[in-house]
Formats: C-alpha cells, sequence, structure tokens
C-alpha cells in the first residue's frame, strides 16, 4: 500500500471512533463470568492414546473511570486431567 491508502485507513478509524457519540449511561461496575468444558484425544505412536477432559472459568471485574477507559482485575481457573488405563490422573491446574 502507498502512504495515500495509510492515511486514508487513519482517517477512516479516526471518523468512525468519533460518530459513536451516543449519550447512553453506563454503569460504573462491570462483572463478566465465563466457564467451559473441554475434551481431546492425544494420539501416540509408540503409547497408548490419552482422553483429556478440561474445565475452565474465570471473572473479570471492571470499574470505568470514564467514557473510553478504566481499570479491570479479575481470577483464572482452568485444570486438565487424562485417562491412565481407565483412571482420572490430574496433570494440570492453574
Amino acid at each position: 500500500m502507498n502512504k495515500a491508502n495509510y492515511i486514508l485507513l487513519l482517517f477512516f478509524m479516526l471518523i468512525f471512533n468519533l460518530i459513536q457519540a451516543q449519550d447512553a449511561k453506563e454503569a460504573k461496575f462491570n462483572i463478566m463470568a465465563y466457564g467451559g468444558i473441554g475434551y481431546g484425544i492425544v494420539e501416540n505412536d509408540n503409547e497408548p492414546n490419552y482422553n483429556l477432559n478440561s474445565n475452565n472459568g474465570g471473572i473479570l471485574l471492571n470499574y470505568n473511570i470514564n467514557q473510553k477507559f478504566g481499570i479491570a482485575t479479575g481470577g483464572y481457573f482452568g485444570s486438565i486431567c487424562a485417562t491412565d488405563f481407565g483412571r482420572l490422573v490430574p496433570v494440570v491446574s492453574v
């Protein structure tokens, strides 16, 4: 791309950011929580295949200072368990 295309792209990004001037009242605090479960198979050439189960979850707390800036903190939990010939063995826990 030449210099004119970069300037035009920057101009449209700035205009798009400035035209979003809605006066919607937003809360100062936001809370987001998420979770997930999963399943996978590890296929080995010289060893038995392993079945993996994963569980994870997290929570995020956000404080909005003004319309564009905020401070966020949160926590995360994740674990993976694998079958070892019929029994569950914890592999990773964060």
